[in-house]
């Protein structure tokens, strides 16, 4: 991060970036303007008394122009890190603050772009995405004058994080993919292989998804207290589950269940235990799979009540209810209890709030509880199945699943051709997910 500019190259970079003229800059330390060129081309020593001066004029009393302020600042950057690390947010923002100062010096550009990143990765623990974006386009400005490796791979984490929470998975991906290209031989941690899984998983690519997964749980076998250890055991379970692996997807999501109700996780253990019953539901036990609904329904319900519409959080509980919600009318459905069904479908629709994909997916279970009628089977087949295979966040799980639904459902009614294309699309979409490009 060093640079090999002068104390007085400095001062003009300052200067000039503020739009000052060396006049100006004379008038205010009473000197000529002979005087202050000659400081700044190294023909005149600056002393402490005359460089504080200058500091108060340009306002970068507390920057670091020197190389022990530099290494100071070296070390409070390193403090921030921790601080980020550890969640600790007030006091990220007060140290944030402290070393703001940075960003009056242009010449300093990676400490500017160390800032930046230290900055944006605080802005997205607080939700504040179209600011995080706004930073990181500021960072991308300097980006080629930047060799540290690790700031890089905070960069693009943060840019793959971005991408993740707007639901751009592929764009997402390829960030966590150069991160893990930039770190060469040095070991990727728990946190971006990880990440890796889940897009891929996100993406449909169950198989890519598990290698990932599983070297990550590999690589910390040790620890047993991080609760990102569970979570990737459920993600890796839902990959398990959905290449038929079944025992190895109930073991991990017993497993996983079990550390989060140790450890009081209510958001985790409702998201697992929604993960638990869509694995009672695909293996068939419709009873089951309604209790596990039902107890994580009632956790996200409860949380919404509490929680002010506006808030970031607020956003995704109701996603969850929606979509769990959804599940438990499925498995109505496969029970016979049409009536109740329909009472659920209708008082979950208000949640939706007209989310488009929340909406396709509550139309798409009260077409499934009408398939009698030829008008609801159609608009499954044309509106859609289309819908979700052109999404992501695992949508195209739910575009198979509808298929071989329609596809039994031909099947029962000796639809023969009907049947036929339902098995076409499938395989179409086994195709998109073991063999689409995408990068690995």
């Amino acid at each position: 991060m060093k640079n090999n500019l002068s104390l007085g190259e400095k001062i003009r970079q300052i200067r000039m970036a503020k739009g000052l003229s060396q006049q100006n800059m004379a008038y205010a330390i009473k000197k000529s303007d002979n005087y202050i060129s000659n400081l700044e081309t190294g023909q005149r020593e600056i002393t402490p008394d005359l460089l504080a001066e200058i500091r108060k004029f340009l306002e970068i009393e507390l920057a670091p122009l020197l190389d022990n302020e530099q290494i100071f600042y070296k070390r409070n950057l390193d403090v921030l890190d921790d601080l980020l690390n550890s969640n600790r947010l007030e006091d990220s923002k007060v140290k944030l603050k402290e070393l703001s100062a940075i960003t009056s010096l242009p010449y300093e550009h990676e400490l500017l772009f160390a800032y930046t990143v230290m900055e944006v990765r605080l802005l997205i623990k607080e939700s504040k995405l179209d600011e995080s974006d706004e930073r990181l386009d500021d960072a991308e400005k300097i980006i080629d004058k930047i060799t540290d490796n690790k700031l890089l791979c905070q960069y693009y984490r943060s840019r793959g994080l971005l991408c993740g929470f707007r639901n751009k998975v592929k764009e997402s991906l390829d960030y966590y993919l150069q991160v893990l290209t930039l770190l060469g031989d040095e070991k990727p941690n728990l946190q971006l292989l990880s990440s890796i899984g889940t897009a891929y998983f996100s993406l449909g690519k169950c198989h890519h998804a598990i290698r990932y997964l599983e070297r990550s749980l590999a690589d910390n076998s040790g620890d047993k207290t991080n609760p990102l250890i569970a979570y990737v055991q459920n993600i890796l379970a839902l990959c398990y589950m959905h290449v038929g692996s079944y025992d190895n997807a109930k073991s991990l999501f017993d497993e996983s269940a079990l550390y989060m109700r140790s450890v009081d996780s209510g958001q985790y253990l409702a998201e697992i235990l929604g993960h638990k019953g869509l694995f009672s539901h695909t293996t068939r036990n419709y009873e089951e799979a309604i209790v596990y609904f039902d107890e994580a329904i009632s956790y996200f319900d409860e949380a919404i009540k509490t929680m002010p519409a506006n808030s970031p959080q607020y956003k995704g509980f109701t996603q969850s209810y929606v979509k769990l919600t959804a599940r438990k009318a499925l498995a109505l459905i496969k029970l016979g209890r049409l009536a109740q069904c329909s009472n659920i479908i209708e008082a979950v629709r208000q949640k939706a709030n007209g989310d488009e994909m929340l909406t396709a997916l509550i139309d798409a279970v009260s077409h499934q509880a009408n398939l009698n009628d030829p008008a609801s089977a159609t608009y499954l087949e044309e509106v859609t199945i289309p819908y979700f295979r052109s999404n992501t966040d695992d949508s195209i799980f739910i575009a198979l699943e509808i298929c071989k639904e329609l596809k039994a459902f031909y099947k029962k009614k000796k639809s023969k051709i009907k049947m036929l294309n339902m098995s076409d699309i499938i395989c179409e979409i086994y195709e998109e997910m073991f063999f689409d490009d995408i990068p690995e």
